[in-house]
């Protein structure tokens, strides 16, 4: 009984013995002492048989006792058939000065072959940390005035030709500009003109749009004739120079009988006026026949007037 006891003891000792050899757990710095703000090499690795175990690396927190992480590097990994080693390198450092441990790590351990998962921690490490040493017996350095860097050379032609780009741009800029303005300018230019129109061209055109619309089918006398009228008075003052846009009918035709080249139109250009002023003014209502005989006569008067007028400006004084 007491063998057999003793055999099983001995073979679970034994198996945990190969396994714990099978699985090992480092960490190790490359410096034990350093001044405040070094940097230190930490270095945590693991060895262990890839066909028996899978190891679970520690998650190595940024801030640990006071030790900072600088630097995580690449971690470093050599695999083969029977070993593997896997390293990772931390560069850490320090900022206060006294003697700071660095805690230990743990990893976690499972096995393929069926035995228990375990946790192994590597060993803590010790670091003296000292303030750098000051000479009191020196006395101490004034403090320098800022000083300005010379700029290197490549970077003062940089700006030169920089500078020199953006204003030969704003040269071409305005060079382009100035030509394109010019060349619109001529092409304006070049554009005749429309000939400006006669006030005898400016009725006759009025007249046939009046004629067109035939308002007075529609039953708007009032402004069929005020048209006929502004067409005459725009016409007597423009032609004629009489005064005529703010005068009642009967001042209208006292001005008229001092231009000759309106005798003979005298008599029709009172029967348009007075028809008009009896629409506009007593509502008469004239026959269709007489709508169009109105616009008629206003064409003669400008008409015949006109041609007097021509006749007197070729005729010798």
């Amino acid at each position: 009984m007491r063998r057999g006891l003793f055999c099983f003891l001995f073979l679970c000792y034994s198996s945990l013995l190969l396994q714990a050899q099978q699985v090992d757990v480092r960490a190790k710095t490359d410096k034990q002492n350093i001044q405040l703000g070094d940097a230190i090499q930490l270095d945590i690795s693991a060895t262990y048989d890839p066909q028996r175990f899978i190891v679970r690396f520690p998650q190595v927190p940024d801030s640990m006792n006071g030790f900072e992480i600088v630097r995580r590097e690449k971690p470093d990994t050599i695999f083969k058939r029977e070993i593997n080693e896997y390293h990772q390198r931390y560069i850490i450092t320090h900022f206060d000065s006294g003697r700071w441990n660095i805690p230990s790590f743990t990893f976690e351990i499972e096995s393929k072959t069926g035995q228990a998962s375990e946790v192994k921690r590597t060993d803590s490490l010790w670091i003296d940390v000292s303030a750098p040493l000051v000479d009191t017996s020196k006395p101490f350095k004034p403090i320098t005035d800022v000083r300005g860097a010379e700029r290197p050379w490549q970077d003062i032609a940089l700006e030169i030709g920089a500078y020199v780009l953006i204003f030969l741009a704003l040269v071409m800029l305005f060079y382009f500009g100035w030509r394109k303005y010019k060349a619109w300018k001529e092409a304006k230019s070049k554009v005749p003109a429309a000939p400006k129109l006669t006030p005898y061209e400016v009725a006759l055109q009025q007249l046939q749009k009046i004629k067109e619309e035939a308002l007075f089918e529609q039953g708007e006398l009032k402004t069929y004739y005020t048209q006929l009228t502004d067409v005459l008075r725009h016409y007597l003052e423009q032609q004629f120079g009489i005064d005529s846009l703010e005068k009642t009918s009967s001042e209208i035709m006292h001005d008229v009988k001092k231009h000759k080249a309106l005798a003979n139109v005298r008599s029709s250009l009172r029967q348009v006026l007075e028809s008009a002023d009896m629409v506009k003014f007593a509502k008469g209502t004239p026959s269709a026949e007489e709508h169009l005989h109105y616009l008629e006569l206003t064409t003669e008067v400008v008409k015949e007037s006109y041609k007097k007028y021509q006749n007197q400006q070729t005729t010798p004084a």
